[in-house]
């Protein structure tokens, strides 16, 4: 203003500023950064000088080629603010540059790697600087992502395009390519050797004649603006220059080296999901998706597609060393440019060849496997876990059957063949009954050679698979078999099986995991035993003479429910999880598949592997038992639901519980993408910001921490869950125990089919029944046990001889399981439990016209019911259990004329009268001295039933057990073996065998109490006495070895030492050497032990009690002696018989005698107290 002369005008303050104005533009148009506006305004010019070219105009902007480089290259450090506002608009421009490079001049400017290096460096620092926050849990960038599926502007031309180049011009690449060999050219690069152009473009392009008709001059489209032109005029002189944006884009990436190569591994996928976009774009608008799939895409694409892939596994062999490079961790780089990887090959079976896209697949594998078995053994481990990776990513296409399935049986294997997407289904539902019913071939159920090329994708699952189980990794184990496991859960949810013939669909995909059997088979010495014991004997002790019971001092004891001891080992190599999920995918394998196969395939079967099959069916009957809502609070077990999935949601699971189910699906698709792991979350806390600023002290102490506990798995594992959440997991392991139950009775009916047809059946059914004992043992469903009830009816009518043969003891297992079934609250099991036994007895007596050992076994069994505790069985039902049988006895005419009716009233009165100890144990529940020395006098009853004292003093070593008494636990088995050894002395006189219990009395003197019985009172042999499995030489060696473990336990040596020396000479005898080395070693070890510790073992402390008064009723006046562990005090047992008593019988009634002398009943007033005396007394060991 100063400038102007304005008059009549008055100035204040002398012409003073009062105020300053700034101009600062905002335009969604212009970019306002001085780099981006340069390039912008270059990029103008030149599409500018291509149409006034075009209609013979002249500029006078000049453009070098070195300058729009530089103006490509500068866009890379443009402000962030605007660079981010313009970033879509940028993209398009470059990868516009990157098909259709300027013409300056008459010449092509070579921008092709300038454009693809400068995009790879704004991906890399959108990624990794500006928008970090903003990556998702896979490490990609949500701005970015949206870009390549909504706003890119795609590049591609039409199939009738005559401006589009010839594919037939190649050329030969840079000798500074990783291969070298004849490979495609871009088309837009004159530096290189050879022009990619035919001679005919050629001449057209020099003659400016090379110009689409489709566009008239006189309608043109010019959209221009200050920022960006777009216009028609343009597009028809940059045509002849115009290649497919998939091929240029793959070709730059392939020829890129260094930080460019770096920035386009480090942000793969990016690249790659652009490639699938414009790969589906170029066949959608060249309308290719109608022609076959050899045809879609050149050969040089292909070529370089198989480039970039064995770049890429370079890259994954070699950079996992590399701790930084690029600011991110080599391993994490790995991780990531695999699962990039793995995605795009997923992506390329939609549309490409997928023979080809199988190649690049074996090229994949044959480069690791080559390294795992060849590299460092430090190295293996990670090697393996990517390729598993890789695999599981493969394996979700969802065409993943069909790839697999060939069309007919003819089809050669190569590796497999190519399969139209539209065809796939239809193709193998139209297949013929005939067709599924084929012979099959050794190499349809092992793992050979011709089934891995004829069932492709399914063979590199089950090869990694057996290879990782020989691996003595946890880790991978897990893996590993979680792939397959998620496989077969999404076969279960696919409604696809489910059009036309659904068990025909399911059966034929369910032969593709053939071989699954024998991987398993080859590692069941690993898998994880939930009983720890043998099957059919779970609630009684094992008295199989065994190395473990002679070493297994150091081993730690446990003591199960039914109080037997169990030895707590850690030889297995598979968790109880890696069992489970390898069983259950047996399990889907047997459901699904046609039992008409399933004979077929066992009849070529050796008799091993078939006693491998029945020991992977107990197993998962011990694996998949139902433990209730208290087990799972205890362990907080969210696994339930992943095996349901397995078994088809597992009948009724999915349709009953539709949130349960939809967590399985957010589990499988966790699993799928490898996100659901602690390693991804720790990476992705270490991404998060600080919050506020004034946090930073307490943050900057807590990121110092590699993880913490309120943000990991860990906590979120060991938090308190909702009653809804712990009901919905109880009522999945419910339906999943019945199922896997139901599989396993289908099955072992289907075996039963096949054993009778061969020589081998008396060995392998005796196996069969023993699953069946080993389910009644374990919690089931009504419906289940009723269904078990069928089978075992079925199997005895069919074999009886698995129950009557004089050295099995297969009836005494299953007498228990259905007395204590009989026992059942439920009306309907205690029907089927009486049918069964009566049945049972029937069948005995039709054999040899009485049912003596069925009699004599249901005798024992009750008799070990009610020793064990009586929360086992209720005693009122079992009763009417019994009432029920001598009913079914009354109405049976056919045997009313026989002695059947009167045998089956003896058995239940013997039964009636050992119910009646019941009462007396369950009055001495609360006094376990009391209850010891009940079950002692009731043993003392049966001098004259060996085998039913026998199960007595099984009782009370097992009571012992429960308190810690070892050295009582010890001396109960040492009387058992007494017994046998006396009986065994009738029944048949060895040499090397002890004579009678007077051998023993070395061990205690009181052994000599099992000599009362004489031969003129009973006869061995004779109406099922003595012919249990105890009374046996490997029955009596079983028991004195238990004695010893229990006696080792108490610390009595010198004992051990006299039970060894009974059992030495019938290990000589047997030439038994280990047990002998053994014996000698522990031998030396407990010498040793004597001779250091000496007097100072403490074998316990004992006290004399008198009980005194009417309310004690038999024991009124009687003494006991007390033991006591370790150091007890004489008022600590003083005060625990005063708080027992005065709980039982008031505080006023209780009088505890502390004087040590002799009790003068006249003086006590036994009347209306009691009156309790307790005196401290010393052992004496002779």
């Amino acid at each position: 203003m100063e400038n102007h002369d304005m008059n009549n005008v008055k100035w204040a303050d002398n012409h003073k500023p009062l105020f300053s104005l700034s101009i600062r533009p905002s335009s969604t148009i212009h970019s306002l950064d001085e780099r981006l506006e340069n390039f912008f305004h270059m990029y103008n010019q030149l599409r500018k000088q291509a149409y006034a070219s075009h209609h013979h105009h002249h500029s006078h902007y000049q453009i070098t080629d070195k300058d729009f480089k530089q103006a490509i290259m500068d866009t890379v450090w443009a402000q962030s603010e605007k660079l981010i506002q313009f970033l879509y608009i940028l993209l398009d421009t470059l990868l516009s540059l990157l098909v259709r490079s300027p013409i300056l001049n008459g010449h092509i400017l070579n921008v092709n790697q300038t454009c693809f290096e400068t995009l790879t460096k704004i991906v890399q620092r959108i990624q990794r600087d500006l928008l970090a926050d903003l990556n998702d849990t896979h490490g990609r960038n949500r701005l970015l992502l949206t870009y390549i599926h909504y706003e890119c502007t795609l590049h591609t031309p039409t199939e009738t395009d005559p401006s589009a180049i010839s594919s037939k011009s190649a050329s030969l690449r840079p000798s500074s390519l990783y291969f070298q060999r004849r490979v495609p050219r871009s088309t837009s690069n004159p530096d290189l050797p050879s022009p990619s152009l035919s001679p005919e473009d050629e001449l057209a392009l020099a003659n400016g004649s090379l110009i689409s008709t489709g566009i008239s001059s006189g309608k043109q489209a010019n959209e221009t603006s200050q920022g960006i032109i777009k216009d028609a005029a343009y597009s028809t002189k940059t045509a002849q220059q115009r290649k497919p944006l998939h091929e240029e884009l793959l070709f730059q990436w392939v020829v890129s080296s260094g930080a460019t190569r770096d920035f386009a591994f480090g942000n793969s996928w990016f690249f790659f999901e652009l490639l699938i976009k414009t790969m589906g774009h170029y066949l959608h608008m060249t309308n290719r998706f109608s022609i076959e799939r050899r045809h879609r895409f050149s050969y040089q694409f292909c070529d370089d597609i198989t480039t970039l892939l064995r770049l890429i596994i370079r890259e994954l062999l070699d950079r996992q060393h590399q701790t930084q490079r690029n600011g991110i961790d080599g391993k994490i780089h790995c991780t990531q440019l695999n699962t990039s990887l793995a995605f795009f090959i997923n992506d390329c079976l939609t549309l490409m060849d997928r023979g080809f896209v199988f190649s690049l697949i074996k090229i994949y594998c044959k480069e690791f496997d080559l390294e795992i078995t060849h590299g460092q053994p430090t190295d293996t481990s990670y090697y393996i876990s990517l390729k598993l990776d890789f695999i599981r990513i493969i394996c979700s296409h969802e065409h993943y059957i069909a790839l697999n399935l060939p069309l007919l049986p003819t089809i050669p294997p190569s590796p497999s063949p190519s399969i139209g997407s539209m065809q796939s289904y239809s193709s193998n539902n139209n297949t013929t009954n005939g067709n599924h019913q084929r012979a099959m071939t050794i190499q349809q159920t092992d793992l050979t050679y011709e089934y891995r090329q004829e069932h492709y994708l399914v063979g590199i699952i089950l090869h990694d698979l057996q290879n990782v189980l020989s691996n003595n990794s946890p880790w991978l184990h897990s893996r590993a078999i979680n792939i397959l496991r998620n496989v077969l859960s999404c076969h279960d949810f696919d409604q696809r099986l489910l059009i036309n013939d659904e068990k025909n669909n399911r059966n034929r995909v369910a032969r593709l995991y053939l071989p699954l059997l024998h991987i398993i088979s080859n590692n069941i010495n690993k898998l994880f035993d939930p009983g720890n014991a043998s099957y059919g004997q779970l609630n009684r002790p094992n008295v199989t003479p065994s190395d473990d019971l002679i070493t297994s001092n150091g081993d730690e004891l446990a003591i199960e429910n039914d109080g037997t001891l169990k030895r707590v080992s850690s030889m297995t190599t598979f968790s109880e999880e890696t069992s489970r999920d390898l069983l259950i995918c047996l399990l889907w394998l047997l459901k699904n598949i046609d039992s008409t196969v399933l004979r077929h395939w066992w009849m070529h079967m050796t008799r091993e592997q078939l006693q491998h099959l029945i020991q992977l069916l107990d197993l998962s009957i011990a694996s998949f038992e139902y433990k209730g809502k208290k087990q799972l609070k205890r362990h907080h077990r969210i696994g339930a639901g992943g095996h349901a999935s397995v078994l088809a949601a597992i009948s009724t699971c999915a349709s009953t519980k539709k949130t349960s189910m939809i967590s399985v699906k957010n589990q499988l698709e966790k699993s799928i993408i490898g996100t659901d792991n602690a390693r991804t979350d720790m990476l992705n806390r270490t991404k998060q910001k600080n919050p506020i600023s004034s946090n930073h002290e307490s943050n900057k102490n807590n990121n110092n921490l590699r993880w913490r506990k309120d943000q990991t798995h860990w906590r979120q594992a060991n938090t308190e869950r909702s009653e809804e959440d712990i009901a919905i997991d109880a009522h999945l392991e419910s339906i999943l125990a019945s199922e896997c139950t139901m599989i396993v009775l289908d099955t072992i009916e289907t075996i039963i089919q096949v054993v009778q047809t061969t020589d081998c059946h008396q060995i392998l059914l005796p196996g069969l029944l023993k699953i069946l004992l080993h389910a009644f043992a374990l919690n089931q469903s009504t419906w289940t046990l009723q269904n078990l009830f069928s089978h075992q009816r079925s199997i005895v009518y069919k074999f009886p001889e698995l129950l009557f043969e004089e050295d099995t003891e297969h009836c005494a297992d299953l007498c228990l399981r259905l007395l204590k079934h009989c026992s059942s609250c439920l009306s309907t099991i205690r029907s089927h439990a009486s049918a069964s036994l009566y049945l049972l007895m029937r069948q005995n007596f039709e054999i040899g016209n009485n049912f003596s050992r069925v009699k004599m076994q249901a005798t024992m069994s009750l008799s070990w019911l009610v020793g064990q505790s009586t929360s086992q069985f209720n005693e009122i039902f079992l009763r009417k259990s019994l009432r029920t049988i001598l009913t079914y006895a009354d109405g049976d005419t056919d045997l009313q004329e026989s002695a059947f009716p009167s045998q089956v009233k003896d058995l239940a009165t013997n039964l009636y009268m050992i119910l009646c100890d019941t009462v007396k144990l369950r009055e001495a529940k609360d006094n376990p001295d009391m209850e010891i020395d009940l079950l002692h006098r009731i043993a003392n009853c049966y001098q004259n039933s060996p085998d039913l004292r026998l199960t007595w003093l099984q009782n009370m070593a097992q009571k012992h057990l429960a308190m810690n008494h070892y050295a009582e636990a010890g001396m109960c088995l040492a009387h058992a073996a007494s017994l046998v050894a006396e009986y065994l002395r009738m029944l048949e006189s060895k040499s090397y065998m002890p004579n009678g219990c007077v051998a023993l009395q070395k061990i205690s003197m009181n052994l000599l109490e099992e000599s009362a019985v004489s031969d003129d009172v009973v006869s061995p042999g004779d109406e099922g006495i003595c012919t249990g499995k105890y009374f046996t030489e490997n029955g009596f060696i079983g028991l004195m070895e238990q004695a010893a473990v229990f006696l080792t336990h108490a610390h009595m040596y010198e004992a051990v030492n006299d039970i060894y020396h009974v059992l030495t000479p019938i290990y000589e005898a047997n030439r038994d050497f280990k047990k002998l080395s053994q014996v000698h070693s522990k031998l030396h070890e407990y010498f040793n032990r004597i001779l250091i510790q000496g007097n100072k073992r403490l074998f316990g402390t004992y006290f004399r009690v008198g009980f005194y008064g009417t309310k004690f009723d038999e024991f009124d006046g009687q003494e006991f002696i007390y033991k006591e562990p370790g150091i007890t005090k004489l008022a600590e047992i003083a005060s625990r018989l005063e708080s027992f008593y005065i709980d039982k019988f008031g505080k006023s009634q209780v009088e505890i005698i502390k004087d040590s002398n002799d009790v003068n009943r006249a003086s006590l007033d036994l009347a209306n107290k009691v009156k309790i005396t307790r005196v401290y007394i010393c052992a004496c060991v002779y």
